[in-house]
């Protein structure tokens, strides 16, 4: 894709829903984003990301559900606290993971995931390899009272490079 800004910019409001499946993209510049969201809940299915920035840039309460997927090399801890591969930015904000694969990832804090309060974060038969943040959260960050479930996991060599509280996971609400 290259040196560009955001790839896909999906504007309206929280009643819409987006779909992306199938795709493969590969090498877009680290400090953008894949898909940026007003509001719209994002989809993606078996979609296939390597060597990128940010994959899911959620605005206004946008949810996102994540299925079948395989993200690899995005993210980054280099340039401030938002370039994790799913950013849930403003309070709101529901994150589903299921049946995908992370594998190195970076970011400040919750290199996989990143919401806020009144979101939640859900994990189902998912991998986390080599997923590393500078801080707390080496793969999920959840601020506020956003709870954070996690079932039929695997996390290997995931954490944070600071000895922070919250190697793997860190919220604020008590998980």
């Amino acid at each position: 894709v290259g040196n560009s800004g955001t790839i896909f910019y999906v504007p309206g409001g929280a009643n819409k829903v987006v779909t992306f499946e199938g795709l493969t993209i590969t090498r877009w510049y680290v400090y953008s984003y894949m898909v940026h969201s007003e509001a719209p809940s994002i989809v993606m299915k078996n979609v296939r990301c390597f060597q990128g920035g940010v994959g899911l840039y959620l605005r206004n309460g946008a949810d996102a559900t994540i299925e079948d997927c395989t993200w690899i090399l995005m993210g980054s801890w280099d340039n401030g606290d938002d370039w994790n591969a799913i950013r849930g930015f403003e309070a709101g904000t529901n994150v589903t993971i299921r049946r995908s694969s992370f594998q190195g990832l970076r970011a400040y804090y919750g290199s996989v995931a990143r919401t806020t309060t009144d979101g939640s974060v859900v994990v189902e038969d998912s991998s986390f390899v080599n997923c590393q943040s500078r801080y707390r959260g080496g793969c999920i960050f959840a601020e506020g009272n956003a709870p954070v479930s996690m079932s039929r996991v695997t996390m290997s060599d995931c954490r944070n490079t600071n000895e922070e509280t919250g190697g793997v996971v860190w919220t604020s609400s008590g998980a």
